[in-house]
């Protein structure tokens, strides 16, 4: 599984990419993707993984916090997947 480059899979709604704005030399740009610097970015994240594996978490095999996922098996062995 791979989560890299996570923030930039989750778009911002319609009509607030005003609020995301920056400045820069060549213009005013408004992202239509989340990045790094915005304050709720990782909360986002972990909401939008949350929802993606409602199911695993809910059989209790599946652990996640923002990109790393852990799988317990059955033999009490804990596999952790770094996404990163």
């Amino acid at each position: 599984m791979d989560v890299r480059w996570g923030y930039n899979n989750v778009r911002i709604a319609e009509g607030h990419e005003p609020l995301t704005a920056f400045i820069t030399k060549y213009g005013l740009f408004e992202p239509t993707i989340m990045f790094f610097g915005l304050c709720n970015s990782p909360a986002t994240f972990q909401h939008m993984m949350d929802n993606v594996f409602i199911k695993q978490l809910d059989g209790g095999w599946l652990l996640i916090y923002m990109d790393d996922i852990l799988i317990a098996t059955d033999n009490d062995t804990i596999l952790h997947i770094d996404c990163i």
